[in-house]
């Protein structure tokens, strides 16, 4: 979804993406809260084709439904919001 990833740079991103299964109809039931996800972050490189875990939520034990993803103007830190509870959080690159 592109409400869950950010352009750092001109050729990399930033993305959350669900580990846990989709149920339901995506983005629809989304967008309406009937469900949400649990999220990693990944980073993907469009110039070397490769992508990177950037975070594991669940091995941290932390999970969120990230939303609104935008980085500092030096790329360093990742901000978003956590749709389940309207949190923000912050993660340094």
């Amino acid at each position: 979804l592109a409400d869950k990833c950010v352009w750092a740079n001109n050729y990399t991103s930033f993305c959350a993406s669900p580990y846990n299964s989709i149920k339901g109809i995506v983005p629809d039931d989304w967008y309406k809260g009937l469900f949400s996800f649990s999220d990693d972050i990944w980073s993907y490189n469009t110039e070397t084709e490769t992508s990177k875990l950037v975070y594991d939520a669940e091995a941290n034990n932390k999970t969120f439904d990230a939303t609104n993803l935008t980085t500092d103007s030096e790329g360093k830190i990742l901000l978003f919001t956590n749709k389940n509870d309207l949190t923000l959080w912050a993660l340094s690159l």
